[in-house]
């Protein structure tokens, strides 16, 4: 019953926030993740830019957003590419998870898509049941 309480009084999803009280609530999207891993995966930015068919500004974008948003810097650049930073290696592994879910996710939907599952009730009324 004490759980359920505490439960009750947490704030919805939408209003949560990060960082400083007036910073405005996350709005992280699945492609910046995506992005993100695909640069940490290749080393650099042209590499990844090549591999996920994406021009490198677009990406440079997106990941400036990104680090903005969470307010640390998740890459160091250099001449030969990128490395992680901390928070970037903590974020890798939160986005492993994130993409690995949403992909089981939609195989598992399409799954269903393409072989329905569930239960079938056929009603039929008394006069045709007894024949």
């Amino acid at each position: 019953m004490r759980e359920r309480a505490v439960i009750d009084n947490l704030p919805p999803l939408a209003a949560l926030k990060v960082g400083s009280p007036r910073s405005k609530p996350l709005a992280m999207e699945f492609k910046q993740l995506s992005y993100f891993l695909g640069i940490a995966e290749s080393g650099s930015f042209s590499k990844a830019a090549i591999r996920l068919s994406v021009a490198q500004p677009i990406l440079s974008r997106q990941i400036k957003l990104l680090e903005s948003e969470l307010g640390v810097e998740l890459l160091y650049r250099n001449g030969r590419g990128i490395v992680l930073s901390e928070a970037g290696k903590l974020l890798e592994s939160y986005a492993k998870s994130v993409v690995h879910l949403v992909g089981q996710a939609q195989s598992e939907i399409g799954a269903l898509r393409a072989m329905p599952q569930g239960r079938v009730a056929i009603a039929m009324p008394p006069s045709i049941a007894g024949c």
